[in-house]
């Protein structure tokens, strides 16, 4: 079942989520949406949860942009599923997984952001403080990190 997370919870626990209500901006009993760092009360939710729900959830915000939590279907010996081809065997390089967060983490949006290459946190340039004029070459590392 999916645990609803206090305040009580977030005594020494760091997340990457924020720890008050998106409809609110109050803290308390929180559920988190597994595919952006939104949390929500149940009873701010339209329409209201009674009981939080089991497994993996996206809010509401993300529903409305079509992103929902998906997991990575694997077949049995790495055999490839029907009408999929195997990028690696073709000669083209893989796709490299990225664990970044896909949401800014000042202003929670998506689009073109700037990852630290010491954590999972993610920037728009001009949410950063001070705002970066344009994408560092190089390393960069998030405020959080400095």
């Amino acid at each position: 079942m999916r645990r609803a997370v206090g305040e009580d919870d977030m005594d020494g626990y760091e997340t990457d989520h924020q720890d008050y209500c998106e409809v609110c901006q109050q803290g308390g009993e929180i559920i988190l949406c597994d595919t952006c760092p939104r949390a929500y009360h149940m009873v701010c939710l339209d329409p209201e949860m009674e009981k939080a729900p089991e497994g993996k959830w996206s809010c509401p915000h993300c529903e409305k942009e079509g992103i929902q939590w998906e997991a990575k279907e694997e077949n049995s010996e790495g055999e490839l599923g029907e009408g999929e081809l195997d990028e690696g065997v073709l000669g083209e390089p893989e796709e490299e997984e990225d664990d970044h967060m896909e949401f800014c983490r000042v202003c929670k949006d998506g689009g073109e952001l700037l990852c630290c290459d010491s954590c999972p946190s993610s920037y728009h340039i001009h949410c950063l403080n001070p705002p970066l004029p344009e994408i560092p070459n190089g390393e960069w590392l998030c405020p959080r990190c400095l």
